[in-house]
Parts: structure tokens; C-alpha cells; sequence
């Protein structure tokens, strides 16, 4: 499959043929994947997000409204939702809500799993199919550019680290873009290098067109304005060699400005023009001005530049001003038991070194290793391109300390490090088994212990992490609890009748109702504590997290700081999955919470 128009140029490919064994491990391991996530998107239940993208990409293609879940880009749920739309389900609940910082995916995701309930598993696995897709073709590109940059092996060693990765593996089997951002811009990026090491007026479209659809999957891509300037200038001077070198200033110019246009013009089509070149006076904006001083100088609402038109569509710029005031803004984030109002600057690095398995560090650093011993195998100026939008993520998600909530955040740099890495297969060579043999087993430590927490990947955590059983002491939220577990306590409750009926303190926007658990939202340590009886508690309220919970009769109620953390002082008797916690409360035990709990408790209840 090829990402190039007919006749591009393309790189340095090897001069000879490759190696009969190479299309022959990338299958084998492609399979694989589509077996993993096959069986993965059936076991596991609807994520905490992933409910609302459903509805909201229904809402698009239906209304040509795309107000709902502005905060990402369209493109990955409306190609997700295409397989629900032909099941016929019933979309009366999908009610989209145009206001300046409203949100009515949460409501609509409630009313349109309750009226589709005996179909709601069934849907949700249509809707998962994209995101197996997206991953295949991530593969394949990571496989290409490493083989293009460091040949064969590293080219499968790429596949392979990117197939059995258990981020991808979670992020990829679930109907959310951040796999689909991850790989969009990758796409990007590797056309975008392509065009640098021969510029072309065919391949200066395809950029701008690759350029378009990775905006249309996360606004985190909008970096990419700033960075390619800057890698095409050293690109041009880094490379004595390269046609880029050669090339005309005024045509390459020209090529610039249309990879731009092109790219705006993706954007528009992407959102049907949706109100696109709307005068800047028009926009209700609620995020803080990037540059204060200067937007008040220059006097955008009021002045002459307030009737300048933007060549965006509206909601994409409201989307992207949406988003800018959450990360603004105030919120309890959660790192190795502490939690605080706003975040860590290494946030995300400690993510990666507790969520990635520490086989695949570990030939991180030895990749890193290499470089800096100048036995890469490709130029400085091929490698700064790969590393800059990574790198460029990598900042950019860091600086945003407003809210730390997930390490799939910084996905879309998944793929480049993941190439990056790969250039480690050059170390061995046929005649030094040694060398092979600490490379295999690096990569078998990490693929095994992926491999091994099947299906659960969400909650992945490697040794240094504590493993899946663990993690929660270190990360909370999508990094191991999403909801996406009911499946499986709805199975332990069929096992164990004895323990209905149940008090559930369940971390979703999905009503477990649908699976047809009778249930009630736990006491709170306002309420004074525990009864005796049988309950059952997400992770992220046992490490005291506060969000919205059904609370079994239809509604939602809000759950205040540290409620339910109380239940870290019991023993449970059985966990479902890795997210929920199931525990059986003795008198005794009930007793001798509540009196520890006595000082906190709230007197008029």
C-alpha cells in the first residue's frame, strides 16, 4: 500500500531486494494484531469517552452540526460511526447543543445507550472496527520509514514494537481519536519527508492533503505549522545532497504556501465549510487570549481586524478555543498518590516510564545510545525530522500542566519514538548471536508482558509500575480505569447471585442498567461509611477521584473528593478486570470503618 501519487520519488530504498522473510513476519505480525484487537473489542466495555464519541459522530453526519465533542476534530468518529448508522439504531436522544462552552455529548451519550440497551455492545464493536484500521496502517508506516531510514530489520522491529505495544493495543481497539491523530500525523510527517528529499509540485498536494486530514483528527497537530518551516530550512542545509538543496527558492516557496492552502482547504471540506471565513468579531471565544498584551494593543473584536475573515470553519475554531480554556483552567490531576489542582511538568515522562514495558526503554536507550555514537545508519537532518513532532508534542502537552489526566495525550509521538527505536537492529549482525540474542530479549520481555494482560491493556503497567495490580498507586483515569470493565463484574455477579443486590461506585457515562445490574452508589465517607453487603468500587474512586455516578435510579450524582477511599483499608475478595474493585463489607468490618471515619462525617446525615 502506498501513501505517494503515481510516479513520486521516493527514498533510499536498499539496492538490493529485500530478504524473502521480510513481507513474510510483517503478515505474521499484522495478523496478530488483528486477531488482539479483534477479540479485544468485544470484551471490553465502552470507554468513559468513547460513549460520547459515538453520539457525537452520529450527530454530525445526521444534523451537519458539529458542535458536539468540539473539542476534538470530526473525522475519526464520523468514519467510526458509519458501521453503527447501518445498524439503524435509535438517535432521538442525540440532541447537539451550539453554546460557547457547552458540552452535550454526556447527555446524549446517556439517552442513546439507555434507548439502544439490547444493542448497545453490538454498536459499540461497529463502531471499534475504524480503530483497527487505523493501527494496521499505523504499522505499515512506521515498518516503511525505519526500513527506509535503517533497512529491513528495523523496519519489522518498528512493526513489531508498534503491533504489540500495549498503549497502541489499548488506545486502538476502543472508538476515541487518539490512535487515529497518531497515525494521521505520522502520515503526515513521512510525506512531508519524502517531499523534503525531493520536492515536487505532486507531492507538495499530497503533503498539504495529508497536512488537512491529520488537522482533522486532534487539534495537537496544529504544531505542525510551526515545526515544518523550521525542519524544511535545516532540511535544506542539512542535506547538501538533496534535491531540497537544489531547488529553486521561488518554487519551493510556492510549494510551502500550497501545502497550506491545501491543507485549509481539507480542513473546510472536513467540517462541510461549516460558517468557514466567519469575521473574527462573530466568535463568543471563552479561552484566555494566547498573548494578552498584544490582543488588547491590537483591539481584535472592536477594531478594523475584527471584520478580518478566518479561513477556518467555525466550529474548528471553536473547538480549538474550547479546548485552550480547559487546559486553562483548574483541575485535580493525580500522580503517585498526590492530588493536586493543576499538574507536573513531567507528568507524561513518568507516564512513559511506569506505561511502557521496560524491555522497550530499554532499547529506547540503546537506540539513543547509538545516535550519539554516530552508528544510526541515517543523517542528522532525516533524523531531526522524524524526532522534531515528536518532540514538538512531547512539549507542547507537557506545558499544558492545567489538567494531567492521560498519557494518550502524548500518543501521536508514540509512532516517531517507535521508529526511533527501532534503529537498534542495526547493533546485530548475522555473525554476532549475542548481540541478537539481548536484543530478542529485550523486545520478549516487553511483548510478553503485553501480551500477557489480554485484553487489558488500558491497565497496563510494567514492573517498575507495579504491574496492572498496582498501577493505580502511580496514574488513575484513562491510564487504567476508563469504565471499560462492567463486562466483566457483569459476568462475576452471574458467578456469585449472592452478592445482589450490589452497591456500585462505577466510573463511566454509561448507566450500568443497560447490562441489567440492579445496583446503588455506595455510602460516602460524608454519609459516615459502609453497611454490611456486597460492593463494588472503580480504582479511580478508591484513589479518590471526583467525577459524576449513575447512582442506579436513572440520575447522576456528583461525587466529591476522596468519598469513597475509605474502601483502601479493606481486603476485596475478587476485582473485575483490573479497574474494579469487589469487596464483601463485614459488620464488623462496617463498625470499624465507620468509626475511623467518624471525624470526617458529615453530622446532619
Amino acid at each position: 500500500m502506498s501513501v505517494l501519487p503515481a510516479g513520486s520519488p521516493t527514498t533510499e530504498e536498499p539496492s538490493k531486494r529485500s530478504p524473502r522473510y521480510v513481507p513474510v513476519v510483517l503478515a505474521m505480525l499484522m495478523l496478530g494484531h488483528l486477531i488482539l484487537l479483534g477479540d479485544g473489542i468485544h470484551k471490553n466495555f465502552v470507554t468513559f469517552d468513547e460513549a460520547m464519541h459515538i453520539p457525537a459522530g452520529i450527530s454530525h453526519w445526521k444534523t451537519g452540526d458539529f458542535s458536539m465533542y468540539r473539542v476534538n476534530p470530526p473525522l475519526p468518529r464520523m468514519i467510526a460511526v458509519l458501521p453503527v448508522m447501518s445498524a439503524g439504531p435509535v438517535t432521538s436522544g442525540i440532541i447537539p447543543w451550539n453554546a460557547p462552552g457547552v458540552r452535550s455529548e454526556t447527555s446524549s451519550a446517556r439517552a442513546f445507550s439507555m434507548e439502544n440497551a439490547g444493542q448497545y455492545r453490538e454498536l459499540v464493536s461497529r463502531a471499534r472496527l475504524a480503530g483497527i484500521g487505523w493501527s494496521l496502517l499505523g504499522g505499515y508506516l512506521v515498518f516503511r520509514w525505519a526500513r527506509q531510514l535503517y533497512g529491513d530489520d528495523s523496519g519489522l522491529l518498528a512493526a513489531a514494537l508498534w503491533y504489540l505495544g500495549p498503549n497502541v493495543l489499548a488506545h486502538a481497539q476502543i472508538a476515541t481519536p487518539d490512535v487515529p491523530a497518531a497515525v494521521a500525523g505520522l502520515g503526515a510527517c513521512y510525506v512531508f519527508w519524502l517531499y523534503l528529499k525531493s520536492p515536487s509540485w505532486s507531492l507538495a498536494w499530497a503533503v498539504g492533503v495529508f497536512l488537512g486530514v491529520a488537522q482533522l483528527t486532534k487539534f495537537t497537530w496544529v504544531v505542525l505549522y510551526i515545526v515544518w518551516p523550521v525542519l524544511a530550512v535545516l532540511y535544506r542545509f542539512g542535506r547538501p545532497d538533496s534535491a531540497c538543496r537544489a531547488g529553486n527558492r521561488q518554487t519551493l516557496a510556492m510549494q510551502g504556501c500550497a501545502i497550506v492552502l491545501v491543507s485549509l482547504m481539507i480542513i473546510n471540506i472536513g467540517y462541510q465549510c461549516d460558517h468557514s471565513f466567519t469575521p473574527i468579531k462573530q466568535y463568543s471565544l471563552i479561552s484566555k487570549p494566547l498573548f494578552p498584551g498584544l490582543t488588547s494593543h491590537l483591539n481584535w473584536k472592536d477594531g478594523p481586524l475584527g471584520s478580518l475573515p478566518v479561513p477556518l470553519p467555525a466550529e474548528y475554531v471553536k473547538g480549538i478555543d474550547h479546548q485552550r480554556h480547559e487546559f486553562d483552567g483548574v483541575y485535580r490531576s493525580y500522580l503517585r498518590g498526590e492530588w493536586r489542582d493543576r499538574g507536573w511538568w513531567y507528568y507524561y515522562a513518568y507516564a512513559v516510564g511506569v506505561k511502557v514495558p521496560i524491555g522497550y526503554l530499554a532499547l529506547a536507550f540503546l537506540a539513543a545510545g547509538v545516535t550519539l555514537v554516530g552508528r544510526g545508519g541515517a543523517r542528522w537532518a532525516d533524523e531531526i525530522v522524524l524526532m522534531a513532532p515528536a518532540l514538538a508534542v512531547f512539549v507542547l502537552v507537557s506545558a499544558n500542566t492545567g489538567i494531567n489526566h492521560h498519557l494518550r495525550y502524548i500518543l501521536p509521538a508514540f509512532p516517531f519514538a517507535t521508529i526511533a527505536t527501532a534503529k537498534v537492529a542495526r547493533l546485530a549482525d548475522r555473525k554476532r548471536r549475542g548481540r541478537w540474542l539481548i536484543l530478542g530479549g529485550l523486545f520478549g520481555w516487553g511483548a510478553i508482558s503485553t501480551i500477557a494482560i489480554h485484553p487489558h491493556y488500558l491497565s497496563y503497567f510494567n514492573e517498575v509500575g507495579g504491574g496492572p495490580e498496582g498501577g493505580h498507586a502511580h496514574l488513575v483515569d484513562s491510564n487504567i480505569d476508563w469504565g471499560q470493565d462492567l463486562l466483566y463484574l457483569e459476568r462475576w455477579l452471574d458467578e456469585h447471585p449472592e452478592a445482589r443486590p450490589l452497591k456500585l461506585a462505577y466510573y463511566n457515562s454509561v448507566d450500568p442498567e443497560i447490562r441489567g445490574i440492579a445496583y446503588s452508589l455506595p455510602p460516602t465517607r460524608d454519609d459516615g461509611g459502609p453497611v454490611p453487603g456486597y460492593y463494588a468500587v472503580s480504582v479511580n474512586f478508591l484513589r479518590g477521584a471526583a467525577a459524576m455516578a449513575s447512582d442506579g435510579q436513572g440520575s447522576m450524582r456528583g461525587v466529591h473528593p476522596r468519598q469513597y477511599e475509605y474502601f483502601r483499608w479493606l481486603r476485596p475478595i475478587a476485582r473485575a478486570g483490573y479497574s474494579i474493585y469487589i469487596y464483601h463489607v463485614t459488620p464488623a468490618e462496617a463498625d470499624s470503618v465507620r468509626r475511623r471515619l467518624a471525624p470526617w462525617a458529615t453530622p446532619e446525615r
